[in-house]
């Protein structure tokens, strides 16, 4: 997996740098990581002050996750959950394939 951080006007913390890399290997024995860009804004004037946006390209359509929050830390856990939710959810639907199939194939209608 290569991974790409784009600090922005952000000050790159080694713990955040850690936490990116301990999460993302986490879902990467999951679903296949060819490439994650995790983007890090920190916007003065907005509330909730720091944006935090994922990129992952995986086989099939890409993840695609942004969150937001008062500390660097919590959007990018925020933005993170929200890829692994997205990674859950193909999952799920790839069970669920799966299960219909041998109905479709001994002539049921399938519906």
């Amino acid at each position: 997996m290569k991974l790409l951080l784009h600090h922005g006007n952000v000050r790159p913390r080694p713990s955040i740098e850690r936490l990116v890399e301990r999460l993302l290997l986490a879902l990467s024995t999951r679903q296949r990581i060819e490439e994650a860009v995790v983007r890090f804004a920190d916007e003065r004037e907005a509330s909730p002050r720091f944006q935090v946006s994922v990129l992952l390209r995986v086989p099939g359509p890409d993840i695609h996750a942004t969150a937001s929050d008062h500390t660097v830390r919590v959007a990018v856990e925020k933005a993170l959950g929200a890829a692994e939710a997205q990674v859950d959810a193909r999952h799920g639907r790839r069970i669920q394939r799966r299960r219909r199939q041998p109905l479709l194939a001994a002539g049921g209608r399938g519906w």
